[in-house]
């Protein structure tokens, strides 16, 4: 009989391998994402970057520069609502499939 091989050392969870990838996908777009604003604030003052936590979306919006009153959003804040409501376990299509 074969000498039995254990697997725990060298075995880790997908689940835990892919927590930690999404980790530091997170920590790449914070750090693009104030890198960004950072250019932007030196160039021009018109454009704000950010994450919506909850949904994870990047978000632009396009700033008054003398008010900072919000033109536009991109995307827009009904987009950012319907994306922090969506379930993984419930996809939502908003094309039909048939043609």
């Amino acid at each position: 009989m074969p000498p039995s091989v254990s697997l725990e050392p060298a075995k880790r969870s997908y689940a835990e391998k892919q927590s930690e990838r999404q980790a530091q996908m997170a920590d790449n777009v914070r750090d693009a994402v104030a890198q960004m604003n950072e250019y932007i604030q030196a160039t021009q003052r018109d454009l704000r970057f950010s994450v919506d936590e909850a949904s994870g979306e990047t978000v632009v919006k396009v700033l008054d520069r003398q008010t900072e009153e919000v033109i536009r959003q991109i995307p827009d804040e009904t987009f950012l609502e319907l994306a922090r409501n969506l379930s993984v376990d419930e996809p939502v299509h908003f094309f039909s499939e048939q043609a």
